[in-house]
C-alpha cells in the first residue's frame, strides 16, 4: 500500500480520521454489545468475534422478538 500523503492526505490527518470515525462509531458498537449480553445472553468474546453483520442480525431477531411480545401483551389486555 502506498504512502497516504501520495493522495494528498497526510499521515497524521489520515491518522486523524480513523480516530474520529472510531470515536463515533465506538459507542454505537459499545451499545449492540451491551444489549446482545445483557439481554439475548451472549458472551462478551462471542460479540467480540462476530462480524457486523451478525452482530445486526442478531439484533434485528431481538427486535422482531421483542415487538412480537409487545403486541401479544396489547391483544391480551385488549381482551379483557
Amino acid at each position: 500500500m502506498l504512502p497516504y500523503r501520495e493522495y494528498g492526505v497526510t499521515d497524521n490527518e489520515r491518522f486523524f480520521y480513523r480516530s474520529l470515525a472510531a470515536s463515533f462509531n465506538l459507542k454505537d458498537l459499545l451499545y449492540e454489545a451491551y444489549i446482545l449480553v445483557k439481554h439475548c445472553r451472549f458472551a462478551y468474546s462471542d460479540i467480540q468475534d462476530m462480524s457486523k453483520a451478525e452482530r445486526a442480525l442478531f439484533l434485528e431477531f431481538f427486535t422482531n422478538e421483542l415487538e412480537e411480545e409487545k403486541r401479544a401483551s396489547k391483544q391480551h389486555t385488549s381482551r379483557r
